[in-house]
């Protein structure tokens, strides 16, 4: 943390100085199911976005929401959002590493022209502008942090029962007898 703090780019991705910079990274965690729920939400919306932009987005694929002007469509939830490799404790954290940054490579994969042939530009995926601090963490430190808590593996940190209680304890406090 102390490299971070002097120099933020020692590290792979950084592109501003750490915000809790007085925690140590091998005392952070990740919970795996919210870091893949915002990926995927991310996606998602990104591909929502692009059938939009281009016109296909009619109303075979959503409906319009009465009295609004935005789109409604069902989020991907449940399983479909987990990404199998970061719950398996058997993973090896250096495969992992390299088949996050393969899919980065991808998702940045920029556009393709010929312009000496006056081909047609072929568009690329998405931006760095596109990536967010989640996506940051799965490329740049999940690996690291699979490597520090092999013992247990990342699901071990899981936090949904934890919410799962909140949640119950919520509704049960605001139902009145």
């Amino acid at each position: 943390m102390d490299q971070l703090n002097t120099d933020f780019t020692v590290y792979n991705g950084h592109k501003k100085l750490p915000l809790f910079n007085m925690i140590p990274l091998d005392h952070w965690l990740i919970d795996e199911l919210h870091v893949m729920l915002r990926i995927t939400d991310r996606l998602w919306s990104l591909v929502l976005n692009e059938l939009k932009d281009e016109g296909l987005f009619d109303d075979l694929a959503c409906e319009k929401e009465q009295g609004l002007e935005s789109w409604s469509y069902t989020s991907l939830i449940g399983e479909d959002k987990l990404y199998n490799n970061l719950r398996d404790n058997t993973t090896d954290p250096n495969t992992f590493k390299n088949d996050a940054k393969e899919w980065l490579t991808l998702f940045l994969t920029p556009s393709i022209s010929n312009w000496e042939a006056d081909e047609e530009v072929v568009s690329g995926l998405y931006l760095p502008s596109d990536i967010t601090p989640y996506i940051h963490v799965l490329v740049y430190h999940v690996a690291e942090i699979m490597q520090i808590h092999k013992n247990w593996g990342i699901k071990s940190f899981l936090c949904s029962s934890v919410e799962k209680r909140i949640t119950y304890k919520y509704l049960i406090s605001s139902v009145k007898p």
